[in-house]
């Protein structure tokens, strides 16, 4: 066996310090050397990485999420008059499914704030721009009440007409509807 170089132990280091994605990797590499899984056909191998990499999305995302949470907070001002005031959940929608992580809030005279949010461009329960995008595209091809049953079969995400991403079509529809549209 070949000693391992720099650059490998960098990545080792760093899938260390994200043992979930690493988890991913292994089972996705698992899965390129038939180690077994049960997988016969080429359509399972597919359906099987296809969820991993749904997985390990998700799980970037997450931890993405998690690190900028925490240089939010050290980026602000120390400000006197600044103050945590809590913590609060925060989750939104992406192509990968839902992603929850826990910022803090902090607040100023007559201010509430919570960096992570604001700096990241995010709201709770809100999606992302590229789901948008893929609602969009799925209700442009099909009705849109068709839409959470394309984004399950082909995202693996659950999402019903009531979520925020389809308030545009809804606005759009009733201005149809109203002839208010030109």
């Amino acid at each position: 066996m070949l000693p391992l170089s720099q650059e490998d132990k960098e990545l080792i280091n760093q899938l260390n310090r994200h043992p979930d994605i690493k988890d991913r990797m292994k089972s996705i590499i698992s899965i390129a050397n038939n180690d077994g899984d049960g997988i016969v056909t080429a359509d399972e191998a597919e359906s099987r990485v296809i969820e991993e990499v749904r997985r390990m999305g998700n799980e970037v995302l997450t931890g993405w999420a998690e690190s900028r949470v925490e240089k939010a907070g050290e980026a602000l001002p120390s400000e006197e008059k600044t103050v945590r005031s809590g913590k609060k959940k925060i989750c939104w929608h992406s192509t990968f499914g839902e992603i929850d992580v826990i910022e803090q809030e902090y607040r100023q005279p007559g201010k509430r704030f919570r960096p992570f949010s604001e700096s990241a461009g995010i709201t709770c329960r809100g999606c992302s721009l590229p789901l948008q995008r893929v609602v969009t595209d799925f209700g442009a091809d099909h009705s849109f009440g068709r839409v959470p049953g394309k984004l399950k079969e082909h995202y693996g995400i659950t999402l019903s007409l009531d979520d925020p991403v389809f308030l545009p079509c809804k606005v759009f529809k009733n201005s149809v509807q109203l002839g208010n549209l030109f």
